[in-house]
């Protein structure tokens, strides 16, 4: 079946319905481009099976009703997966599909059934185009895995369903997985080994899944009680950042409080990404909040703290700082007791602080009791004065949650 634009350059292709009262399986491929959509409606809910390779489609297939059957990999084609706000439409796998590849999924309805044998793969290497957060429920004996193999930068999809797949979860490459409510992972393990992406955790997320942390950043405002973790390590490629600080895929607010809900060590080779928008105001500064006992084990700098600014529009550039002011800025709070610190330890990559026009050596960090403080005065490099008269600077970033197409 071939889906041929009728309008080029409109962005309004054709669109084939899947519909009547006869379930049926289509084992051909289908083709089309971005403009083009498959849809499955009807009242009487029909059932569906797609059997052939349709990665040459790289329209939406929009799911109103009904129940889809993937029976190939690359059934699903290349476009997003939409179920708008039914809560009435299925998705699930069958056949060879013991390993299908999705690109993008949206809707704030409808359910997924991953079977038990069977990893949902959902590639977001092209998130900047696809529609990446689902509001329904994923269910099955199956397991998820989020990659991003081939993106430039960190991608995210927001799963935001109380979902209850038992498989385990696992984040790689560049990929970032966003859960706005506690059970948004499934009931089983997840492994976090994306160096260059993460999980992040919304307000009032408590993650209490078993974690396997290989590398990756642990983001957000919610809180990390990994199940069976009474420690979590931040070594080689394993960064904490409250907040959202150092992901590109920045949208709403970037500052904020992550709380650690057991003892935390900073190891060789960690890092800690801060940020700051405006030191004036509470929800202008992020913070590290551990329940627990803080152990720096690092050697003299072996432990990075990457600092960020950030200005109204929560995009990198410069944030509300008074020349001339010195600020003692509290970065982390622990409820037991820390060891190991000292200034030596911490290397300050100060390239994103107010577009890089400070020098590392105007930060240093400083312990009293239980808490570890950013101090440095507001004396820039002399060219920053000329950006800030000329208002230059700000680098806008696309955002986590991604607008539709």
């Amino acid at each position: 079946i071939v889906l041929n634009d009728a309008a080029p350059g409109t962005g309004a292709g054709p669109r084939l319905y899947l519909t009547g009262t006869t379930s049926f399986t289509l084992s051909g491929s289908f083709t089309g481009d971005a403009s083009t959509n498959l849809t499955l409606f009807n009242p009487s809910a029909p059932s569906v099976s797609l059997g052939g390779n349709n990665s040459a489609f790289l329209g939406n297939i929009q799911l109103f009703n009904g129940s889809l059957t993937l029976l190939n990999n690359y059934a699903a084609g290349a476009g997003t997966i939409d179920f708008g706000l039914s809560s009435l439409a299925t998705l699930t796998f069958g056949g060879a599909a013991t390993a299908p590849v999705i690109y993008g999924l949206h809707g704030d309805g409808g359910t997924i059934a991953i079977p038990g044998g069977t990893n949902l793969v959902y590639d977001l290497s092209y998130g900047d185009f696809h529609d990446t957060d689902f509001g329904g429920t994923i269910t099955g004996a199956g397991s998820l895995t989020l990659t991003a193999p081939t993106a430039a930068n960190p991608q995210g999809s927001l799963l935001s369903g109380n979902n209850t797949y038992s498989g385990g979860t696992t984040v790689l490459d560049n990929a970032i997985l966003a859960m706005s409510t506690n059970s948004a992972a499934g009931t089983g393990t997840v492994v976090l080994n994306a160096p260059n992406g993460g999980l992040a955790l919304n307000s009032g997320v408590t993650f209490t899944n078993s974690l396997t942390f290989t590398a990756g950043s642990l983001l957000g405002w919610g809180t990390f009680a990994p199940a069976g973790m009474p420690t979590i390590t931040f070594a080689t490629n394993q960064a904490v950042a409250p907040g959202l600080a150092g992901i590109n895929d920045n949208k709403g607010g970037v500052m904020g409080t992550l709380t650690l809900n057991a003892d935390v060590v900073f190891a060789d080779g960690g890092t800690f990404k801060y940020a700051i928008k405006d030191p004036s105001t509470p929800d202008g500064v992020s913070l590290l909040a551990i329940n627990g006992n803080l152990n720096i084990t690092a050697s003299p700098g072996g432990f990075t703290l990457k600092l960020f600014t950030y200005d109204t529009a929560n995009t990198v550039g410069f944030a509300n700082l008074t020349l001339g002011n010195t600020y003692n800025i509290p970065i982390a709070t622990v409820s037991g007791s820390i060891t190991g610190f000292s200034p030596t330890v911490f290397t300050v990559d100060a390239t994103n602080f107010q577009l890089g026009q400070w020098s590392p050596t105007a930060f240093s960090l400083s312990q009293s009791g239980s808490t570890l403080y950013l101090n440095f005065t507001a004396v820039p490099e002399p060219s920053t004065y000329a950006l800030v008269a000329l208002g230059l600077g700000t680098l806008v970033l696309p955002g986590l949650r991604r607008r539709r197409r």
